[in-house]
């Protein structure tokens, strides 16, 4: 399997290299009067969140969330 991001070989969609650049930025809106956490900004993961789609996208959004 190669990663989704760099393309090098790897046994989970996202290597530990890509995985670890994604820069964690905790965010916390009110919406409604519930408050919303996010740790990651859209515009860096929008391809890996629409690639839930795919095949291969339900073992993303788990590495995602570790």
């Amino acid at each position: 399997m190669r990663c989704l991001t760099c393309l090098k070989l790897s046994f989970k969609p996202l290597c530990p290299n890509c995985l670890n650049d994604l820069p964690l930025s905790l965010r916390v809106r009110v919406l409604e009067g519930v408050s919303v956490y996010s740790f990651y900004a859209y515009s860096e993961i929008e391809e890996l969140i629409k690639s839930k789609y795919a095949l291969i996208g339900s073992r993303i959004l788990p590495l995602l969330s570790q």
